[in-house]
This record gives C-alpha cells, structure tokens and sequence, in this order.
C-alpha cells in the first residue's frame, strides 16, 4: 500500500496503527531510536501554571488567554448537526455527507488546540 511519508522515518519502527479521520487515513508508526535529542541547558528557570479562566500564567508575569476553540465553532458545529438531523434516510448520500461535513468540523476543532500550544512554545 503506498504511503505518503511527512518526514523520513528515523530508527526501528515497533508498532504500527492505521487510523481514519474524517478527512482520510493515516498511518502512525512508534518508533524506537537510538540516539535521543539533547537539549543544552540554559540555567534559567521558569514556572508555568495552566488554568481555566486563563489558560497559561508564566513565572515572568505574561498571561496566556484561553483561545475558547469550542466556543468559537459552536455555532457551526451547531448548524452541521441540525443538518445531519434532518436527514431522515439513515443511508443516504446527503446524510453521509452531512456527516462527514460535521465530522470534519470536529477535526478542525481536535486539530487547534495542539497548533496553539505549538505556536506559543507551550509544549
């Protein structure tokens, strides 16, 4: 099965799962290596707190705010379900596709909240 690779794979692959999402398949392989990534050290310290209402204070005073991702689709997501709830045939094309529309909007939603921790060096 041809697979197309987002970067070459480094050391002996030990475990492989294959995976659909609402917008196609995907393979992702555990992988055992060798070498491990050194980071040097900086002798700075910091302290991160994550909270509800903000989502992040740092030792240095900044504050983070929730980004509220869910909160920000709802109404779509909203929308997209009514939609599929209206489709009554449980094995039609609009309701397949009505669902496949809801779930891509999910995905969306999933795929935010690591981008925003990426973004801000949270994680």
């Amino acid at each position: 099965m041809p697979v197309r690779l987002s970067r070459p794979i480094e050391g002996t692959i030990k475990t492989c799962t294959i995976k659909r999402e609402a917008d196609g398949w995907y393979v992702v392989f555990a992988v055992e290596c060798n070498q491990s990534r050194f980071i040097p050290k900086t002798g700075k310290a910091t302290g991160i707190d994550l909270g509800i209402e903000c989502f992040a204070a740092v030792s240095n005073g900044e504050r983070v705010e929730n980004p509220k991702h869910y909160r920000a689709a709802e109404s779509e997501l909203k929308r997209a379900q009514r939609t599929v709830a209206r489709r009554k045939n449980k094995r039609s094309n609009r309701r397949r596709k009505a669902i496949n529309i809801l779930a891509r909007k999910h995905l969306h939603i999933k795929g935010s909240v690591p981008t925003f921790t990426t973004r801000r060096r949270l994680m």
